[in-house]
């Protein structure tokens, strides 16, 4: 048997989510992380500062890669955000998922809306700042949803999810859709 994914790309370590994609293709998704070091400290409570290791430095999204695992071939084929067809791409801890942009009108195509799902960085700065927003792909930015970390650092912990409601009408019974989305904090 022949391994699918070898080898790297920008880094040798980037946050892998595989996605199955409403229109039957396998997608595989790098997320690469870079340390960003801050000038002042997070604010944390006097009881919790014995918990923080790094207390000025916070990690950031700064790429995100899309692949199309082709399984006749066994190769990775690297895609461009327009291979979402309008789709929202949804990362975190929670799974990966995409939802149609023509369905939630509201939701930005071909970005991706990403949580902090980085653990390792997540349990060293509980309470620094999540890496939360929407990541455009055609600028390699990522859009911040509010300022309300910087103000209320103490709502970090937990780490925001997405999460996705059971739906209730007979169809999503039978036939379950993963369209539904809550941003919760």
């Amino acid at each position: 048997m022949k391994k699918i994914v070898e080898g790297g790309s920008q880094c040798d370590d980037p946050i892998r989510s595989i996605v199955l994609a409403p229109w039957g293709e396998i997608l595989l998704v790098w997320r690469f992380m870079k340390p960003r070091w801050l000038d002042t400290p997070v604010q944390v409570p006097a009881e919790s500062a014995d918990e923080i290791i790094e207390p000025t430095m916070e990690a950031y999204t700064n790429g995100i890669e899309l692949y199309k695992i082709d399984i006749t071939d066994q190769k990775l084929v690297k895609i461009s955000s327009s291979e979402l067809h309008d789709h929202a791409l949804f990362l975190g801890f929670s799974s990966p998922m995409l939802l149609s942009t023509k369905e939630f009108p509201t939701l930005k195509p071909n970005c991706a809306y990403i949580t902090d799902e980085s653990s390792e960085h997540i349990c060293i700065n509980m309470y620094g700042c999540r890496d939360v927003g929407i990541w455009n792909f055609e600028t390699e930015t990522l859009e911040h949803l509010g300022v309300v970390q910087s103000d209320h650092s103490w709502l970090n912990w937990p780490p925001p999810i997405w999460i996705t409601p059971p739906c209730t009408s007979k169809v999503d019974i039978y036939e379950p859709r993963l369209d539904r989305q809550i941003w919760l904090h």
